[in-house]
């Protein structure tokens, strides 16, 4: 009974996710994860124009955005231009802090930020509502290239902070990958980060307790991504020393019943004798 309940009963989960991809999307929960640096960006305030709003060169300009924003993140390979875009359904998507003033954006925004002016890599972190890859369609050029999807399970016992890796799947190109949450059926909070390098796509990192991912595969109906009962009493070390032994009393009973049937059987003929 208690090694049913150890194995059936829910425990504390990290999913991660990780991705080289040619777009990126999320929406913010969290104003304090959500600061990047913008030297080298044009910024366009319009949508239904082509020029851009300023030209923002100077070294130590950066960005910070507001809760409930969305941003969408593109860059293929061979891009020297890394494209956001920023929109919100509030009067503002956030402000851009210069060494000698700031600019305070409306509720849209695109920046094109010319790599070659910084070509040191950037870390764009983030809190929010994530989403890898787009759906494979006429008229779509960026798309997840491949990634992982990995959990890691807290061990048996209430206050163990010991994990193991519980599964681990292979994301294909061309997924799309929404990370949701396991409870609500909406999106799932993720902790993490996107790495813009010059001459490289886009690389993500997320984390999340509490969620799940499903995956929109072109040409199916896509799946969800969740550990079964059989690959926790696999992994789990801390359960497998009492499969283990479980297995090696159902052999002793096994063995005893087999002695005593033998036992039994040659009584039994010296009897007849």
């Amino acid at each position: 009974m208690l090694l049913a309940l150890s194995i059936l009963l829910p425990r504390n989960n990290i999913v991660t996710v990780e991705a080289d991809t040619e777009i990126v999307s999320y929406k913010l929960v969290n104003t304090e994860l959500s600061i990047f640096d913008v030297q080298g960006a044009d910024l366009y305030s319009d949508p239904f124009s082509s020029e851009p709003t300023e030209h923002i060169n100077q070294a130590g300009s950066y960005i910070r955005l507001t809760e409930n924003t969305n941003v969408e993140i593109r860059k293929r390979e061979n891009d020297e231009v890394v494209y956001i875009t920023l929109s919100t359904k509030s009067l503002s998507v956030g402000s851009i802090y210069l060494p000698n003033g700031s600019i305070s954006l409306g509720p849209w925004a695109n920046l094109s930020i010319d790599l070659t002016l910084a070509p040191v890599p950037r870390l764009l972190p983030f809190r929010g509502k994530l989403t890898l890859g787009e759906d494979v369609a006429p008229g779509i050029e960026n798309i997840l290239l491949s990634g992982s999807v990995s959990i890691a399970e807290q061990q048996l016992g209430m206050f163990s902070r010991e994990r193991y890796l519980l599964l681990e799947s292979k994301l294909e190109k061309g997924d799309r990958v929404l990370v949701r949450s396991a409870t609500k059926d909406e999106g799932a909070v993720s902790d993490g980060f996107v790495r813009v390098t010059y001459g490289e796509t886009l690389s993500v990192v997320a984390h999340t307790s509490d969620g799940e991912v499903h995956v929109i595969r072109f040409g199916s109906a896509g799946y969800r991504i969740s550990p079964s009962v059989w690959a926790r009493v696999i992994n789990d070390p801390s359960l497998s020393w009492v499969t283990a032994l479980l297995g090696i009393l159902l052999l002793s009973v096994e063995l005893v019943l087999a002695i005593t049937q033998i036992a039994s059987r040659a009584v039994d003929h010296e009897g007849r004798n």
